[in-house]
């Protein structure tokens, strides 16, 4: 992704115990046409090496757009953990994922 407005990185370990590298990265929101002809706004989002290629999350406006991006990726990591999977910011400590929630969870 080019010029992400966004980025961090963390461990991820899957369940055999072998460790990765994830990086997670959120572009800037952009104004797109929609295959049905309409305006809409539209979010790069990556979460490498776990998806080699998201889609861009689309909303009504680059709020939308931005927060469904932002909603994709908490998604996608929780999922990851719901298979056995552990996500650890520093090499050793857990990755807060529930701090990055939009409200009530």
């Amino acid at each position: 992704m080019d010029d992400p407005i966004a980025k961090t990185e963390l461990i991820g370990v899957k369940p055999d115990g072998s460790r990765i590298t994830i990086t997670i990265q959120v572009g800037k929101p952009y104004l797109s046409n929609s295959a049905e002809g309409f305006e809409e706004w539209a979010c790069p989002v990556s979460l490498s090496p776990l998806y080699k290629k998201l889609p861009d999350a689309r909303g009504g406006d680059s709020f939308q757009a931005l927060c469904i991006a932002s909603s994709l990726v908490i998604d996608l990591l929780s999922g990851f953990k719901e298979k056995g999977g552990k996500l650890l910011i520093d090499g050793e400590n857990e990755f807060p994922l529930d701090a990055y929630y939009f409200g009530k969870r």
